[in-house]
């Protein structure tokens, strides 16, 4: 579970999600990163999961538990960058990746983004 103080609430959430912020694709998650250094000092992390991705809530669910490990992870090993928004989103192939391709495709993406500092 990531700290509370990382997880993204539901107004900020609700309010940064659409048409703000740049979008980097891998074969099976999407980052949405927005700059909010002016609202927070630390970076905050949502995920979503939609149906299109897995059908059942269980599996949303157990999708969702297995991103917010990897970030958590990430989070623990990395220096990352203050002041972002980091919205996870799962492609339809995502429930199907074992643990260690997640985490891998889920680092490279926060790479890519340079939410990770060098």
């Amino acid at each position: 579970m990531l700290p509370r103080n990382r997880r993204a609430h539901k107004e900020i959430f609700a309010v940064l999600q659409k048409n703000s912020g740049k979008v980097y694709r891998g074969e099976c998650f999407s980052l949405r990163v927005v700059d909010i250094q002016q609202h927070q000092t630390q970076t905050v992390f949502g995920v979503v999961v939609s149906k299109k991705a897995a059908k059942k809530a269980v599996m949303r669910n157990r999708l969702k538990r297995r991103v917010r490990a990897a970030i958590k992870d990430i989070i623990s090993q990395y220096n990352i960058k203050e002041g972002c928004f980091c919205i996870v989103y799962a492609g339809k192939c995502a429930y199907l990746c074992p643990p260690t391709l997640l985490y891998e495709q889920i680092y490279s993406l926060f790479k890519k983004a340079r939410v990770i500092k060098q």
